[in-house]
C-alpha cells in the first residue's frame, strides 16, 4: 500500500471518530442512548486519537472524564509512534521492491554480480583470481552465487568494501582471511583515502570517498572506466539520483559526492548495488 491512500486512509477515520464523538454529545444533551465510554476509547487507540481529541475540545464533550483526559492524549502518542514507525518500515518495503539487482552472472567482460536478494556484490576476474567488491547480505546467498558461477571462495584474492551496512558485509565471513579494503578500519585491514591509487593483482583502482550514504561510503573506478558506486547514487532508466533517503546519513552531501563523481573523466560504466549498470548515465 502506497503512503498516499494510508494517509488518506486515516484522515477519513479520523473524521469518522470525530463525527462520532460529536454525535454523542448531541445524544448526550436529548438524554438518547449513548456511545459506550468503552467504544469511545477503544476507537481512539485505534488509529483515531486525532479525532478523538479533536472531538473532545470541539464538542466540549468528555473532557471532565479523568479516564479520557489521561487515556486520549496517551493514545496520540502512541497513535503518532505507530504511525512514523509505521511510515518509515513502509518507505523502506516500496524502496526495497523498486530495486533492481543485477541477476547473477557475467553483465560486463570479466566482471561478474550475485545477486543477494535486493542488492548486489561484483567479482572481477584477473587471471585465476578474483577481486570481489561488496559481500552480499548473507553467507549463504554469497556461496549459493558463488557456486553458481563456478567460482570458489578460495579464488577470491581481495575484497573491496563500499560501506559497512549489513547488507553488504554480511559474506565477508565467507572469504575470511583475505585483505580486506575500505575506508572503515573496523573492518578493513587496508584502509584507503580519498582520490587514493592502487593495485590489486595487477588491476588498477582508485577510491573516491563518497560519505553521503554513509560516513564511510567509497566509490570505486576500476581500469578508469568502470565506476562501483556502491549506495551512492541510484539508477532510473538511465537517470542518475540520489539513494533511498530513509537510508542515507545526508542529501545534501550525497548530491555533492553525485557531483563529484560525474566530473570524473574516463568513466564508460558505471555500477551500482541496488539499481543495476548503465553506459549511458544521465547526471543531474
Amino acid at each position: 500500500m502506497r503512503l498516499e491512500y494510508l494517509a488518506v486512509a486515516l484522515l477519513v477515520w479520523n473524521l469518522a471518530v470525530f463525527a462520532i464523538f460529536g454525535i454523542d454529545k448531541s445524544k448526550a444533551k436529548r438524554g438518547d442512548r449513548r456511545v459506550s465510554e468503552i467504544a469511545l476509547l477503544l476507537i481512539a487507540f485505534f488509529l483515531g486519537a486525532v479525532g478523538a481529541l479533536a472531538g473532545m475540545l470541539v464538542f466540549r464533550h468528555k473532557t471532565r472524564k479523568l479516564k479520557f483526559k489521561i487515556l486520549v492524549p496517551i493514545a496520540f502518542l502512541l497513535n503518532a509512534a505507530i504511525a512514523i514507525g509505521g511510515g518509515y518500515m513502509m518507505t523502506m518495503a516500496n524502496e526495497l521492491t523498486e530495486m533492481s539487482p543485477i541477476p547473477t552472472g557475467e553483465f560486463l567482460p570479466g566482471i561478474y554480480a550475485v545477486e543477494s536478494g535486493y542488492v548486489n556484490c561484483f567479482l572481477i576476474r584477473r587471471g585465476d583470481k578474483y577481486i570481489m567488491i561488496d559481500a552480499g547480505m548473507s553467507v549463504r546467498q554469497l556461496e549459493d552465487g558463488l557456486a553458481t558461477l563456478g567460482i570458489s571462495a578460495d579464488d577470491v584474492g581481495a575484497v573491496l568494501m563500499t560501506h559497512t551496512h549489513g547488507d553488504h558485509t554480511a559474506g565477508l565471513q565467507l572469504v575470511d582471511g583475505v585483505d580486506v579494503y575500505g575506508m572503515n578500519p573496523d573492518i578493513a585491514n587496508v584502509e584507503l583515502s580519498d582520490g587514493e591509487t592502487f593495485e590489486i593483482l595487477g588491476a588498477e583502482f582508485m577510491s573516491i570517498a563518497t560519505p553521503g550514504h554513509t560516513y564511510d561510503s567509497v566509490s570505486y573506478l576500476y581500469d578508469g572506466r568502470y565506476l562501483f558506486s556502491g549506495d551512492n547514487l541510484s539508477l532510473q532508466a538511465n537517470n542518475v539520483g540520489l539513494f533511498v533517503s530513509v537510508f542515507n546519513d545526508s542529501d545534501a552531501q550525497q548530491e555533492a559526492d553525485i557531483a563529484k563523481l560525474a566530473r570524473l573523466d574516463g568513466v564508460e560504466y558505471i555500477v551500482t548495488s541496488h539499481h543495476g549498470f548503465t553506459d549511458n548515465p544521465i547526471f543531474p
